[in-house]
């Protein structure tokens, strides 16, 4: 899981707050950690474009 990333692309609404990518660690896990001053709810999406061994997926998750 080493070789891969994840693109995260974070929304307050419709505006883009960050696009970034991060990457894979050893467990296939990653961390990205955000901060907000307003209480405005963030989506958060978030798009593994796959490797050798996984295929890709994507996920959408909204907090509040």
């Amino acid at each position: 899981c080493k070789s891969g990333s994840v693109t995260l692309v974070i929304k307050r609404g419709s505006k883009v707050i960050d696009n970034s990518q991060v990457r894979l660690g050893r467990y296939c896990s990653f961390t990205k950690r955000i901060s907000s001053r307003s209480k405005a709810k963030l989506s958060v999406s978030a798009r593994f474009s796959g490797n050798k061994v996984l295929a890709a997926v994507n996920a959408n998750r909204r907090f509040s």
